[in-house]
């Protein structure tokens, strides 16, 4: 998404798209270049329809005349083929780039991963020895993004840690561990509960991510000499 984002602000990835595009483009003297292309070709044909016809009925057949007529089309369609060529791959990329920048909007913000817009519009990607990463797009520009391949790395790492999280709230002993904490409970009674044996374990994969998520609070129990420290709820998911 940093990337979606960064190309639509930025100047000129609209200057290099531009280009492409009108590059791409015919101008008016190819446009008047095609109407008359297609004129010729017209014209040729009923000089081929003759000439075969003339062939036709001579015993011995010459067909010079009907080769250089067939040539002189070919030559004019080839040119007509390109021509329509290079006018619908402007569109596509018109379209595409469209498309990128609406999608880029609803995503504003975002910093989710998507695979959707990423196989659609990145052709390659080369990591270059400084760490900078440099696309190529389907639609035929390059764009680097104002990031290394380990800051990209950092931000996925954080991304899919997120997600992880997300998913441990919604998790079915995370449900059952929040009902058990609306009075406050011991980390041993919460192990049990959750038939957890590490330590370790619990407090990295349960305690720990919901602390840092707000869904628990500590609270110290002062009981003569000594304290412990019991988990409660503070809302429920």
């Amino acid at each position: 998404m940093h990337m979606l984002l960064d190309m639509q602000h930025s100047q000129k990835c609209l200057n290099d798209i531009e280009r492409v595009i009108g590059g791409l483009s015919l101008t008016k003297d190819e446009m008047r270049m095609e109407k008359q292309y297609r004129s010729e070709i017209e014209d040729l044909n009923q000089e081929l329809y003759k000439a075969v016809d003339k062939q036709l009925h001579r015993h011995g057949q010459d067909t010079e005349q009907v080769d250089v007529l067939t040539g002189d089309i070919i030559e004019r369609q080839d040119k007509l083929k390109e021509m329509t060529l290079r006018t619908e791959t402007a569109d596509t990329y018109r379209k595409e780039v469209k498309w990128l920048f609406g999608e880029s909007k609803k995503s504003e913000g975002a910093i989710d991963f998507r695979e959707d817009i990423f196989e659609r519009i990145v052709e390659s990607g080369i990591i270059h020895p400084n760490g900078q990463i440099v696309y190529r797009m389907k639609f035929g520009i390059e764009h680097s993004i104002a990031m290394t391949y380990q800051e990209y790395l950092d931000i996925l790492s954080a991304v899919e840690k997120a997600a992880k999280r997300e998913e441990l709230l919604h998790s079915p002993e995370v449900r059952r561990l929040l009902e058990f904490c609306k009075e406050p409970q011991r980390f041993d009674e919460i192990r049990s509960l959750l038939n957890i044996e590490s330590k370790t374990s619990c407090y990295k994969r349960i305690i720990y991510p919901l602390l840092d998520a707000g869904k628990l609070r500590r609270m110290v129990c002062f009981i003569v000499y000594r304290y412990r420290l019991n988990y409660q709820i503070i809302d429920l998911l």
